[in-house]
């Protein structure tokens, strides 16, 4: 069961205002906003900590997410989102219907064009590893085409990346890529698909946390290829990025290693002091009754806050976003 369930219903806000977190228990961490909107520069799905507990570097970024039909040729379906200077795309949030989180996964659920797509984040216990899985469900016989675009910056996780003098090596193969600079790496590696190797620049991606607090909000972002998956009716697909090979997963034991050892932390915690262990939040608390409300698991394995948006976010159209479906 969730700790937490909202239903987004394709608005933007309030919920590009909740921000989520999964921790590894090595000092790295997940984490975005309900929408999967990066909207601060410690924002990714693989933040890694290479000295654990810190060295923390930005090796993954986020993903860029498209989905294609056969029977509906020249059209595609753009499901992630992100912020840019002149304004919010692609719009990924109109397609979102419900975020889920608990300790171990952070899961979205989408609806396109009567097509039911999950996506789950993991981040691997005491490893520097996520694993992000979509489980895609539409019309028998039905076929579809989903490209998944990988974004580093592989970065300090303090630092904002430019692609000015920047120069990434990329190792690609039949599933799988790297994407290298001096000492920082991040293999990304699949299940099933195939790898393209493109190898683009996303210029002034923008972080309006950052903006609010006077920072430096802007920052290039890599992509070198896609993983591209096509299947009918239903198929599954899942991705495991970190700064080491990591070879293929299972994505169901990780979670039960995860459990464990979220379990050997929280009862460390427990006898370390029993008396903080009585004051942790219920979990079933409802995280949209409050724009200020930060609430950790037992084990600080993962947590949800909801913060005030001082600026309203645009659409690349330049109007502002009332968070309605358009």
């Amino acid at each position: 069961m969730p700790s937490y369930s909202i239903e987004t219903y394709g608005e933007l806000n309030p919920y590009v205002s909740f921000e989520w977190l999964l921790t590894n228990g090595l000092g790295g961490f997940a984490s975005s906003t309900v929408v999967a909107c990066n909207t601060r520069r410690y924002h990714g799905l693989l933040i890694a900590a290479t000295t654990p507990p810190v060295g923390r570097i930005t090796a993954l970024s986020r993903l860029g997410e498209i989905l294609t039909f056969d029977d509906r040729p020249g059209e595609d379906f753009k499901f992630s989102i992100n912020q840019f200077r002149l304004g919010i795309f692609p719009r990924g949030d109109r397609y979102l219907r419900r975020f889920s989180l608990n300790d171990d996964v952070a899961r979205f659920e989408y609806e396109i064009e009567a097509v039911r797509i999950v996506k789950e984040v993991q981040a691997i216990w005491h490893r520097n590893v996520v694993g992000i899985r979509y489980t895609l469900e539409g019309a028998e016989g039905r076929r579809f085409r989903l490209q998944l675009l990988p974004f580093t910056g592989l970065r300090d996780f303090h630092a904002l990346r430019s692609a000015a003098n920047t120069d990434f090596t990329v190792t690609p193969g039949p599933r799988q890529v790297c994407v290298q600079e001096g000492n920082n790496s991040v293999y990304v590696q699949s299940d099933a698909g195939q790898f393209e190797q493109r190898g683009d620049w996303w210029y002034a991606h923008t972080y309006a946390v950052d903006a609010e607090r006077g920072q430096e909000d802007a920052e290039d972002l890599f992509c070198p290829g896609a993983f591209v998956f096509e299947t009918a009716g239903k198929g599954t697909i899942t991705l495991w990025a970190g700064v080491e090979p990591t070879g293929l997963l299972d994505w169901n034991q990780e979670l039960a290693r995860r459990s464990e050892g979220r379990r050997h932390v929280g009862t460390a915690l427990a006898d370390a002091n029993p008396a903080a262990s009585k004051t942790i939040p219920s979990a079933k608390a409802d995280p949209t009754k409050s724009l200020a409300r930060l609430t950790l698991s037992s084990s600080a394995a993962s947590s949800l806050m909801a913060r005030p948006v001082a600026r309203s976010l645009r659409d690349t159209h330049g109007s502002p976003i009332g968070g309605a479906t358009r």
